[in-house]
């Protein structure tokens, strides 16, 4: 190969590696909507949940503020963790009731417990 022609080649190689460094438009979608916060909806009463075609355990564990571990470990789910349309999954262990959170998932803040009254002696 003649140097002109291997000159000629690296430089359409370092364009070509240049031009694929470029700017990349970013395309917003019309109707997009912002991710759910955690926690979107409430906890059932009965702790219970029907799963409904197109769920997952971890998207209904997302929904519901817990963790798809705790879930599957609930229910006696292993891996792949493969759920079914029907299905009926405990939400809380029985007998146990989740402290009230809001949507968030923060706990309600605490009071500070009361001073006891100046003077007094404890007995």
């Amino acid at each position: 190969m003649k140097p002109s022609i291997a000159r000629t080649l690296a430089w359409i190689l370092v364009v070509a590696l240049l031009a694929g460094c470029g700017h990349s438009r970013v395309v917003k979608r019309e109707g997009s909507r912002p991710a759910p916060e955690r926690a979107t909806q409430s906890m059932p009463r009965s702790g219970d949940y029907e799963v409904k075609r197109g769920d997952t355990l971890y998207g209904i564990a997302f929904r519901h503020g817990l963790d798809y571990r705790e879930v599957a470990a609930l229910n006696r789910i292993g891996p792949p963790y493969t759920i079914y349309p029907g299905q009926r999954l405990r939400l809380q262990a029985q007998g146990s009731a989740r402290p009230a959170q809001g949507v968030t998932g923060m706990p309600a803040p605490r009071t500070p417990a009361p001073a006891p009254a100046a003077g007094t002696a404890p007995g």
